[in-house]
């Protein structure tokens, strides 16, 4: 088991400790599961305490559910007053309230919404208060009131349980439900009138009925709550089960993706260092090839330079030869055109040395623009292992 798990289920004992009346529901699971993955288990111990104590959130589950059945007909009197077509709809569809409120007020919002949601809920519900429950459901009702008065009765049932909660993964969506939710007008005076209608109902079909029938009527009811929420505990059982299988299935799949990509990344960082090693020894090379070439400028220069100082020496000596003969003056001038000869054969190799040393310095300027190929894989050694 994971840290989480181990925080989940010594929270959900100590608590079971801690409250005997309430001990442990199933419910109750998904909200530590929210607290825990944003808080240390011990404050996470704590923020619970407080929600259930101080916010009243344990008195849903007292005496048979009996304050949650006094909230869900809130709730459905709310509905009459603020969205009356719906609630119409529901009516002649036999939807009651209870078929998809309770699991919200139970678990505030927890056990289905993602966590961005659940977060956002929780905030209001610890600012404001019990009302928060109310708020929050009537923004999902009129969100979803287009959608709901098209559909019949278990199609109705299946939104909820399921298209509902995936419209949230938008946090543009769950922006606009808390606002919808905060501008809902509930308070504490209504609250507190439908209340006191809900027992009034009771205590009059009460005193209408045999005392017996009354005890068998509430038997039945309270028989009937049990199976319900034994059912929508093994609903939420079965889908945390459901959730977690999934959960290991994509955890496996993504380690594979990384140790693909890690094995590539190795590759890459391989191929790179191979790279930079023969970018390296072409360096080398390179720098030899042009010190070479300089070296080899630097003596044709030379040599062109000795043969004009000789040609000029021997121009200012020319006048003093004007008497040798015509045979001397044959062997000179093929001597001078032997020389020009020479002066064009060096002048070539030095431009083709300095063509040489042009085109080893692009080459290297190339290689020296040439991308990493990790880069251009747009992934590096230092990002992949982060």
């Amino acid at each position: 088991d994971g840290e989480g798990q181990r925080a989940l289920y010594q929270i959900s004992k100590a608590y079971s400790v801690h409250d005997e009346e309430v001990s442990y529901c199933q419910g109750l699971s998904f909200l530590v599961a929210a607290l825990v993955l944003h808080l240390p288990a011990e404050r996470a111990f704590g923020v619970l305490v407080r929600i259930m104590y101080d916010y009243g959130l344990r008195e849903l589950f007292l005496e048979g559910f009996k304050e949650l059945t006094v909230k869900l007909y809130q709730l459905e009197r709310l509905i009459e007053d603020q969205i009356p077509a719906l609630a119409s709809h529901f009516a002649a569809e036999r939807i009651e309230v209870h078929m998809f409120a309770s699991q919200w007020f139970l678990t505030l919002y927890s056990s289905k919404f993602p966590l961005y949601t659940v977060y956002r809920i929780l905030d209001l519900f610890l600012c404001e208060g019990q009302e928060v429950m109310f708020q929050v459901g009537l923004a999902l009702l009129k969100m979803a009131k287009p959608c709901l008065l098209a559909l019949s009765f278990e199609k109705i049932l299946t939104y909820f349980r399921v298209k509902l909660p995936k419209m949230y993964y938008n946090e543009e969506e769950t922006d606009r439900l808390i606002q919808l939710a905060l501008s809902s007008k509930v308070t504490q005076r209504k609250l507190k009138k439908f209340e006191k209608d809900y027992k009034t109902k009771m205590e009059a079909e009460a005193s209408a009925m045999d005392p017996v029938d009354r005890l068998r009527t509430t038997n039945r009811d309270l028989r009937s709550t049990i199976r319900r929420l034994e059912q929508e505990n093994d609903i939420l059982a079965h889908e945390l089960v459901t959730s977690k299988v999934s959960l290991r299935t994509e955890m496996d799949e993504l380690e594979k993706q990384v140790d693909k990509l890690s094995q590539q990344n190795q590759k890459l960082t391989e191929e790179c260092r191979n790279l930079k090693e023969q970018q390296a020894v072409f360096e080398v090379k390179h720098e030899q090839s042009v010190i070479d070439a300089h070296r080899r400028a630097a003596e044709v220069v030379d040599k062109l330079s000795r043969t004009c100082l000789l040609q000029n020496d021997k121009g200012r000596n020319g006048h003093h030869q004007r008497e040798r003969s015509s045979s001397d003056i044959s062997s000179d001038s093929s001597t001078r055109q032997g020389q020009c000869i020479h002066c064009h054969t060096l002048e070539a190799e030095l431009a083709r040395t300095r063509a040489e040393a042009e085109k080893l310095s692009s080459t290297v300027d190339g290689l020296h623009q040439t991308p990493n190929p990790a880069e251009t894989n747009g992934t590096t050694p230092e990002s992949s292992s982060t």
